[in-house]
């Protein structure tokens, strides 16, 4: 059984300040509470081929997980999965589109857990979801402080 969600949030900043906080890695811990160390493969932005490692709390176990960028159109999309042979395999892009007063911002995630695990995802369901949820009003929240420090 898969996970599907597809939601949306209002940023009242530009594309390109959104797509360069989104596209730094390092960032995350700023608007993921889950979240405890991030890896990069390599400097800079995300590029296709970058791997992503991350040490997350997840369902009352600290869970090592590793992220791919599969897709980057800059100031556009930017997509991720984790690697073939984690038992959660997921997918999510980020869309970026300009709006009159900032940024639309679109999360598309997908889980697709392989073997017995799929029998997890009915329950998982709700709190999927409302984590989706509220990474987005986290991105916003931090994007639209005083404090953000993105052009």
């Amino acid at each position: 059984m898969k996970f599907h969600e597809r939601a949306e949030i209002h940023i009242g900043r530009p594309v390109a300040a959104v797509y360069a906080f989104l596209s730094d890695p390092q960032n995350r811990r700023l608007y993921d509470p889950a979240l405890r160390e991030v890896r990069q493969s390599s400097e800079g932005p995300v590029q296709v081929g970058m791997r992503i490692g991350e040490v997350r709390s997840m369902l009352g176990q600290t869970r090592e997980m590793v992220t791919e960028v599969i897709a980057v159109d800059p100031l556009r999309m930017i997509s991720y999965r984790t690697l073939p042979e984690d038992p959660f395999v997921a997918y999510g892009s980020y869309f970026f589109a300009a709006s009159q007063t900032g940024t639309r911002l679109t999360l598309d995630f997908t889980l697709a857990p392989s073997g017995l695990r799929q029998l997890i995802v009915p329950i998982m369901q709700g709190k999927l979801r409302r984590d989706i949820a509220q990474g987005l009003q986290n991105i916003k929240s931090v994007l639209e402080s005083e404090a953000a420090g993105y052009p």
